[in-house]
């Protein structure tokens, strides 16, 4: 009876033991995981600091369009004086960014050092909202950011149901594309059709676009796409309005991610294919 008990116990020990050493070992290879992670991330930085260094916000506007290039916190707009509204806004949002608890500013204002800035009450009684090219839900990580994103160099007028709808839609797929891929490089703005009338609004002459594009650009997976929404209510799936970043550039005439190297930018900005984009 004595020599059970013994050897129950030695295989009691041995259990402890060998629980023991699979603990450290799962310990030991926890820790060079994190370590590896430290030295990932050292040796491959957050993307924000490579596309600032690349210019990938940047964008070349057409000769004679005239154009004051106001640099904000959250963003850069691209503004025209002549027609009051953006000729374009350009900004990166990275995955830090796309939550935040900065409220949601309640009043939009002039910006009254740049020229030919239209005022809100411009905007008032005219059938159009104050639409936001730089979403101000994608600034809700900065009090400046969020401030700055009300400004009249950031809007431009929009059918509502246009603004509340599928502009609306694709800002929040924007979010979590950059939630999941880390950064995503937007520029969006106005299109005006050569030719077609151009209605004004307010006192100083605001331009009403007569469509709207956003270019997309996620440097982690190399991939692009745009979208194209006339000034009205628009029906369907956001893949339905999908374009190539070339076919915006035809429209506007505006030469997006130029500083990309020549066969990254040709094959991004030929792309247009909305399932590379759904895809986890």
């Amino acid at each position: 009876m004595k020599r059970n008990n013994k050897k129950s116990s030695n295989l009691f020990d041995l259990a402890k033991t060998t629980v023991k050493t699979a603990l450290w070992i799962v310990i030991v290879f926890a820790l060079i995981f994190l370590l590896g992670r430290f030295i990932y991330n050292d040796l491959y930085p957050a993307p924000k600091i490579e596309i600032q260094a690349q210019g990938l916000t940047d964008v070349k506007l057409p000769s004679g369009m005239k154009n004051v290039v106001c640099h904000y916190s959250g963003f850069t707009s691209y503004f025209n004086p002549e027609t009051h509204i953006p000729n374009c806004v350009a900004y990166e949002i990275i995955e830090s960014e796309t939550t935040g608890d900065e409220p949601r500013k309640k009043s939009f204002e002039a910006d009254h050092t740049i020229d030919g800035c239209a005022e809100s009450s411009d905007y008032r009684n005219s059938g159009y909202d104050r639409g936001h090219m730089a979403p101000a839900a994608d600034m809700k990580w900065s009090k400046e950011a969020m401030e700055e994103s009300f400004l009249m160099t950031n809007i431009c007028p929009q059918v509502k149901s246009l603004n509340s709808g599928i502009w609306h839609r694709l800002e929040q797929r924007v979010r979590e594309w950059a939630a999941r891929d880390s950064s995503i490089i937007v520029v969006c703005g106005p299109i005006f059709t050569p030719g077609k009338p151009v209605e004004q609004i307010g006192e100083i002459g605001v331009a009403v676009p007569h469509r709207f594009f956003k270019a997309l650009y996620a440097p982690g997976r190399n991939i692009g796409i745009a979208f194209i929404f006339d000034n009205d209510k628009v029906k369907g799936e956001l893949r339905k309005y999908a374009v190539t970043i070339d076919s915006v550039e035809r429209e506007t005439g505006l030469d997006l991610f130029y500083n990309l190297p020549d066969d990254i930018e040709n094959e991004v900005e030929n792309q247009c294919n909305y399932k590379l984009w759904e895809k986890r």
